[in-house]
């Protein structure tokens, strides 16, 4: 079962998006879940986004009819290879599933929350922050001109 997004959360996903543009952060691929929360997430913050199935929860189950995706193990080495992979210059944008960050790095995460890594080939992806909406809105109010 999909849950639809929330008024507040559609509130914070226009704010980050709103504060990034502020921040003046350049992204040029935004990916996402194919469930509808994840995806009205990315278009409201950021205008766009390219379904990618490696973002899918774990107790995932296709509509009949259509095709499963691959296992979620291999979604979980799919993303982690993602995020070892440096792409110079450019931000990606990934709106999945707490769940997903608690699999792949143990990681707990707060709703709206934001993992911040930068792209390492060898160890993998570096953790280099950890935003809740609240943090977004509060880092571009500090840019604007008083």
């Amino acid at each position: 079962m999909q849950y639809r997004l929330t008024e507040a959360g559609r509130a914070d996903a226009r704010a980050i998006g709103a504060a990034i543009r502020v921040l003046d952060i350049p992204v040029v691929k935004v990916l996402a879940s194919p469930y509808c929360r994840a995806m009205d997430i990315a278009r409201l913050a950021f205008g766009r986004a390219e379904r990618w199935d490696a973002l899918l929860p774990p107790p995932y189950v296709p509509i009949p009819g259509h095709a499963a995706p691959m296992s979620y193990p291999r979604r979980l080495d799919a993303l982690k290879q993602f995020l070892t992979t440096p792409i110079q210059g450019a931000n990606v944008v990934l709106v999945t599933h707490s769940g997903i960050a608690s699999d792949a790095w143990g990681l707990a995460m707060e709703p709206g929350e934001a993992l911040i890594f930068r792209a390492e080939a060898r160890g993998g992806p570096l953790l280099v922050a950890r935003v809740l909406p609240a943090g977004w809105t509060s880092a571009a109010d500090a840019q604007r001109p008083r």
